[in-house]
């Protein structure tokens, strides 16, 4: 998942992207929820703005995770897949990133952002 080689990503455009396409994933779907009718938000600004910037943490971590299996996966032509333990490796390493980003948001803006929810 490295962001400085060259067909892995090409470092701050790429970092951009991915935080700009995790934020417009989370922000669609609170927006797709909103559309059901039993299942409203008290706030629903502050749950589009700051709700979604909170679960686009967990799509910052993932997408480049997904986009380097596929990259591992295309450069073999199909025959290099992950193993059961790398994949655990991945999913692992995958939770545990999304967790500190997580808790390093509640540290440093709060669990009063919750309040929205």
């Amino acid at each position: 998942m490295s962001m400085t080689s060259g067909d892995n990503g090409a470092g701050l455009p790429y970092a951009v992207v991915v935080v700009a396409i995790a934020y417009v994933t989370a922000v669609l779907e609170a927006v797709g929820m909103a559309a059901f009718p039993h299942y409203t938000y008290p706030d629903a600004q502050a749950m589009f703005v700051k709700g979604s910037a909170f679960y686009s943490l967990l799509f910052v971590i993932t997408y480049p995770m997904f986009h380097e299996f596929q990259t591992n996966y295309v450069k073999s032509g199909g025959a290099r897949m992950w193993t059961i333990w790398e994949t655990c490796q991945h999913a692992l390493a995958a939770c545990m990133l999304a967790l500190l980003l997580m808790e390093g948001w509640r540290l440093c803006i709060g669990d009063t952002m919750f309040q929205c929810l």
